[in-house]
């Protein structure tokens, strides 16, 4: 009888032996998911840039390493962002984790949406305000991806939804004016680019918004000066040059209009500045 139990005890022990023997230590990737939830951020960004480097097309590393980053403080938001980018380009269907913050849900959407990925960028965007229903910076993407997929109304109501939490947010008055000028309400537009300067003066769209107003409006000396200004703080800006050299031209400065309009195809700008600043060149070029 003794014999039998020592011979179970042993076939016990052996057994245990061959599950520790076949136990698989955690992938790099698992190890650092394990660490960012026990909040060791340093861990998790060793783990994960190692799981990268032996596989650059891991979505879910990148995600999770981006998560890292930010946990990592405030210098690698950066960092993080990139990450994500990298993770979203990879597979858009990509998820954080459960326990992603505020923070980390806005930059997603920032990344998702600078991808175009912009039904992603929504969701993620949505999730920051189940977290934070306060951020105004949620609403005011929202509103620019409404603006990017042409439902105006829409991002009108979000960029003012925005301003009531942040009524000084010159860059959400500025979008907000580009909007109804989208939907032709001038008007509308001119006192939004106005509020936005009034906050925040070195705003050079805004300023280029105004002059493009006066531009369409005939008032060719308003447009040239606040064009001027635009030019000022961003002298390589294809909008401001290509404005400012149809309003030289309707103001009869045609050695002006020529020069910044030439300027202007020299940037190589995308269409339609482009193709319509030649178009233009052309005409005041041509012999009278």
């Amino acid at each position: 009888m003794m014999t039998r139990y020592l011979r179970l005890i042993s076939l016990v022990v052996m057994i245990g032996l061959l599950a520790a023997c076949n136990t698989t230590p955690p992938s790099p990737v698992e190890e650092g998911k394990a660490a960012l939830a026990a909040k060791d951020s340093a861990k998790a960004i060793a783990a994960l840039e190692k799981a990268i480097a032996a596989e650059p097309g891991n979505a879910a590393a990148h995600i999770l390493l981006g998560q890292a980053y930010f946990r990592a403080g405030p210098e690698r938001k950066d960092d993080a962002e990139k990450q994500f980018s990298a993770g979203f380009t990879l597979d858009q269907a990509a998820a954080l984790t459960a326990d992603a913050t505020a923070e980390e849900q806005f930059l997603a959407g920032n990344a998702h949406a600078s991808l175009g990925q912009f039904e992603q960028a929504l969701s993620a965007y949505e999730a920051t305000l189940k977290l934070q229903p306060d951020k105004a910076g949620a609403f005011t993407n929202i509103g620019v991806v409404y603006y990017q997929t042409n439902r105006l109304d829409d991002a009108i109501g979000q960029f003012k939804k925005a301003l009531e939490l942040d009524p000084k947010d010159a860059e959400t008055h500025y979008l907000l004016g580009a909007a109804y000028v989208q939907k032709d309400n001038l008007p509308e537009a001119e006192a939004e680019f106005n509020t936005a300067l009034g906050l925040k003066p070195e705003l050079a769209p805004a300023h280029i918004g105004l002059g493009n107003i006066y531009l369409l409006g005939q008032q060719y000396d308003q447009a040239i000066a606040s064009l001027e200004k635009a030019l000022a703080i961003q002298a390589d800006s294809p909008e401001a040059l290509f404005a400012i050299g149809q309003a030289y031209a309707a103001a009869g400065r045609t050695p002006d209009a020529i020069a910044a309009l030439t300027k202007c195809v020299s940037l190589n700008p995308p269409e339609p500045f482009r193709s319509k600043a030649q178009e233009i060149l052309q005409q005041l070029s041509a012999p009278k």
